[in-house]
């Protein structure tokens, strides 16, 4: 193909067809310039490990490599100023609160007034503890909950033996025909 004595068209005018190739490339790929002389190709190297050598019959096979030494400990971090450090030791939970809220809960299911009245004193002992303690000791509000409990079970006990005695007192009153007042 030859563009020798080709002009471009005049940007007005539509170009005349079979003025310009129809393809911009030429149909065939370009081939690449061989070299000269031929290349060898690459030497492939496969690393190798070290000769094995047997242990002497009878012998112990040497130790394995040995883990380094550990590391120097590090120090504890220090408390930023003007902030306390935490304390060694967290506050525990009071052990007699504990008892004193299962007291009270079971004082609901068995004997009311017993449970009740013994929760109401393993919790006076519990609240002693805690204060004495200077907030090591926690569970405060263990004990007021079974001190609420309790009282709230020996209100109920309180009422319901009322009530009966009431029910009782009358209907005995209408079964003998006579009136309470009378």
């Amino acid at each position: 193909m030859s563009f020798e004595g080709l002009t471009p068209p005049d940007p007005i005018e539509p170009p005349v067809v079979g003025e310009y190739p129809t393809t911009p490339y030429p149909v065939e790929p370009p081939v690449p310039p061989q070299p000269a002389v031929p290349l060898a190709p690459p030497e492939i190297v496969v690393p190798t490990a070290p000769p094995v050598q047997d242990p002497p019959v009878g012998a112990y096979p040497p130790p394995a490599a040995a883990y380094p030494p550990p590391a120097a400990a590090y120090p504890p971090p220090s408390t930023p100023p003007g902030y306390a450090s935490a304390p060694a030791q967290f506050p525990k939970t009071s052990n007699n609160a504990v008892v004193a809220l299962v007291l009270a809960i079971g004082s609901f299911l068995i004997c009311p007034v017993i449970l009740s009245v013994a929760a109401l004193i393993v919790a006076n002992s519990a609240k002693r503890e805690i204060q004495a303690s200077q907030g090591w000791v926690t569970g405060d509000g263990m004990v007021t909950a079974a001190k609420v409990i309790s009282w709230i079970n020996i209100a109920l006990t309180i009422v319901v033996v009322v009530v009966v005695i009431i029910v009782a007192a009358l209907g005995l009153a209408t079964q003998s025909g006579t009136s309470v007042g009378a």
